[in-house]
């Protein structure tokens, strides 16, 4: 939702365009970390990121009859400190940037209001 907003704001206050695409980049940079934005997943596939990662440790695990082995604990380990890194990194980008968002959202009239997650799972 943010990039979204950020899209309309560039494009419609050309004197934010500069700020604005440098926190687009910074946005779209850690969703990269996040899920896969390349390949196509049919000639050129990309390398797996947190979410897929994620998806094949718990279908892994989901589907042995036993307890979860050594390497797959360890595995879960790598995976939750990355989302926790990726997670610290998010909100050091909402400090740092939320009230320049919102301010050029005021300014320019365009309706903004981030969810909460039991918001957004509610929908």
């Amino acid at each position: 939702e943010t990039v979204k907003v950020l899209d309309l704001l560039i494009e419609k206050n050309k004197s934010f365009s500069k700020d604005g695409l440098k926190i687009k980049s910074a946005y779209e940079t850690l969703k990269g970390k996040l899920v896969i934005t390349t390949g196509d997943n049919y000639v050129g596939g990309a390398e797996k990121e947190l979410r897929e990662k994620l998806g094949e440790l718990y279908s892994n695990v989901a589907s042995n009859f036993t307890a979860p082995s050594a390497s797959q604990l360890e595995n879960m380990e790598v995976i939750k400190e990355r989302f926790d890194n990726s997670m610290k990194e998010f909100k050091t980008l909402m400090a740092k940037n939320e009230t320049s968002i919102q301010k050029q959202v005021v300014l320019s009239g365009i309706p903004f209001v981030l969810k909460t997650f039991a918001e957004f799972t509610a929908d």
